[in-house]
């Protein structure tokens, strides 16, 4: 293993590692890498883990992206055992600040740049996201549950740091969090991992997380976005799979019932599980699919069974 740059005296520049995990997506991957390529701030190192595909994905690393370090799993982790070594890595090699990114990230040429420009100790640097649709969001409050504040923030044009939410889509995490927090938790297979993670930063560190708003991500996550209404509010839906909804389910009321312990969290989850089978009746045409893997989750949710419980199909 070649040796990585660590950064050496308060004058010294930052060595920043970009870590994206991908499964089964080298086309996606392919434009991520490339984006990353093209920052106005150079990195450091990029990392890719490899989740085990099967699509061709290692000879096209191999191929096209031979001075990217890659780390190939032995089998599909998931996003959450993927982030679990791509955090892994970018600590134990030295670096002051780990880019943790989806495959469907492909953050703009000075979207990097632009969030080092608000660099600070014991921080978490967040850029906004925007969707195929041109819709921007991905600036996070916890108010017993996530809450997007985006517009807000947008509204203002300014920098806000404090204690809010992150996701794993573009997060430049600090070498210090790191220290204090540990590697985000692998047993989730996907979903909620990152914000049980920001909400381990949140709860139990002294670390801010800054929200950047002319920091720029696009997004791609391969599926369709529909806007839909619901007893008069409107929301986005993206065309997930059903197996999905497993993990939508159990992840979150796994760590509520084990970490927060709070009474009010818990009954708002539940009630909004409540409302999201209701809209996959509405909606889904194999809803009762949707229905059925969200009461899963729930009950093994409550037996503490976590890993890959539903294979994705």
């Amino acid at each position: 293993m070649k040796e990585s740059p660590v950064s050496s005296g308060k004058d010294a520049k930052p060595t920043i590692c970009a870590a994206v995990v991908t499964y089964n997506r080298r086309d996606i991957l392919r434009a991520c890498l490339l984006a990353l390529q093209r920052q106005t701030r150079p990195l450091n190192e990029i990392l890719v883990v490899d989740n085990a595909s099967t699509d061709g994905t290692r000879e096209m690393l191999e191929a096209e992206f031979p001075q990217c370090r890659v780390v190939h799993l032995t089998e599909n982790t998931g996003a959450s055992g993927g982030f679990h070594e791509a955090t892994k890595w970018g600590y134990e090699n030295g670096f002051d600040w780990v880019w943790l990114l989806d495959d469907e990230a492909r953050p703009v040429p000075d979207c990097l740049e632009k969030l080092l420009e608000h660099a600070r100790p014991n921080s978490v640097l967040m850029p906004v996201k925007r969707d195929q649709s041109g819709r921007l969001y991905g600036f996070f409050a916890w108010r017993r549950r996530n809450v997007d504040i985006t517009p807000e923030i947008l509204a203002r044009r300014q920098v806000v740091s404090g204690k809010f939410l992150f996701d794993f889509t573009a997060s430049l995490v600090a070498r210090e969090v790191i220290a204090q927090v540990g590697l985000p938790n692998k047993d989730f297979f996907i979903w909620f991992d990152d914000f049980e993670y920001a909400l381990r930063v949140m709860d139990d560190t002294e670390a801010i997380i800054v929200n950047v708003p002319d920091a720029v991500c696009d997004c791609d996550f391969g599926t369709n976005m529909r806007l839909v209404r619901f007893f008069g509010k409107v929301s986005y839906r993206s065309d997930q799979p059903a197996w999905k909804t497993y993990y939508g389910a159990r992840n979150p009321l796994y760590f509520f019932l084990r970490k927060r312990r709070k009474p009010d969290e818990i009954l708002l989850f539940l009630m909004i599980q409540v409302r999201w089978c209701l809209m996959d009746v509405i909606y889904e045409p194999d809803r009762w699919r949707r229905v059925k893997m969200r009461f899963k989750g729930i009950q093994d949710a409550v037996m503490g069974r976590m890993g890959m419980r539903v294979r994705p199909s």
